[in-house]
């Protein structure tokens, strides 16, 4: 028995009576009526972690068992972003954005583009959702609110790329990488919704200098408010920056890096962190590990573009 697959499945069942009931009109009379409300907090629907093999979408458990396709999604899709309460994924697909449920169910278009939009990133209250907008030239930080579909351009600098969002756990700042990648490439950071409207970044922080010949990128923001770190990838080697005393520095493994390392992203309490290995030609497997570095487990083999309740690895373009 998968534990995330059997309470999807009884969900999906529950929705499909009700549906039924009220198609023939037939009352449902729920037992128990007058038994006191649950107060205790809202079960987050599992799975807790979604990747992509081949281009299908898989969920699993955060310790990494019950690894299982989810049937109703689309194929062919890439970079999904799971919402922080669990109910939908937000996906890419032809060079768009996609929303659904989190069964698969449901599917519907965010974004429209001529460009190629990808790289999409939840708000921490779910309303948002920031991406990369791509063409042949250049690449900008854009945000579309879910409910509205209103589109907010955040940055606007012609000869820079900048691209893989990230959101501050207090939804106020988008951190994202930046630069050119064969000359080398930082992190910045802008406001939101303000952005940066210079034609020359100048109106952003800088979070990781950009420095030639460096590549640098992926950055995932831990949604711990009291521990302000962005991780990111320096070469392929796991970094921490603390934002608010800007003290950069490579991450500790207690046990040493299990090898090149790409996409991570951050547990939904900063506790700990996924990312994906190279472990050599066309082959890749998913790895997390405690915040304190200890405790490092291979969760998944062939596996890549890792979500974990809200936060989402980027591509390595």
């Amino acid at each position: 028995a998968i534990p995330w697959l059997d309470r999807l499945k009884s969900r999906s069942g529950l929705i499909a009576v009700a549906i039924v009931a009220a198609a023939i009109g037939v009352a449902i009379v729920w037992p128990d009526r007058d038994v006191p409300p649950n107060n205790d907090p809202p079960e987050v629907l599992a799975p807790e972690i979604v990747f992509v093999r081949d281009g299908v979408l898989y969920g699993m458990a955060a310790d990494g068992t019950g690894s299982n396709p989810i049937d109703g999604a689309p194929e062919g899709i890439g970079e999904p972003a799971r919402s922080h309460d669990g109910k939908r994924i937000a996906y890419v697909k032809d060079g768009n954005l996609f929303v659904m449920e989190i069964d698969g169910s449901e599917p519907r278009p965010l974004t429209e583009s001529k460009e190629h939009d990808d790289h999409p990133e939840w708000s921490p209250d779910d309303s948002w959702i920031a991406f990369s907008r791509e063409d042949p030239a250049d690449s900008d930080i854009w945000a579309v609110e879910l409910e509205t579909g209103e589109l907010t351009q955040l940055t606007f600098t012609p000869e820079i790329v900048e691209a893989g969002p990230t959101w501050s756990p207090d939804g106020n700042q988008i951190a994202f990488r930046q630069g050119v990648p064969k000359e080398g490439t930082g992190i910045s950071a802008v406001d939101f919704p303000a952005g940066d409207k210079t034609p020359d970044g100048t109106g952003r922080d800088e979070v990781v200098p950009v420095m030639e010949g460096e590549n640098q990128r992926a950055p995932s923001w831990s949604p711990d408010e009291h521990n302000p770190l962005i991780v990111y990838h320096r070469n392929f080697k796991l970094r921490t920056v603390d934002v608010q005393r800007e003290v950069d520095k490579e991450f500790e493994f207690a046990e040493g890096a299990p090898g090149e390392i790409r996409m991570p992203v951050w547990a939904p309490d900063g506790s700990a962190i996924l990312f994906v290995v190279n472990k050599g030609p066309d082959e890749t497997a998913l790895y997390r590990v405690n915040s304190n570095g200890k405790d490092l487990k291979e969760l998944e083999a062939n596996a890549s573009e890792p979500s974990w309740t809200g936060t989402r690895a980027g591509l390595e373009q």
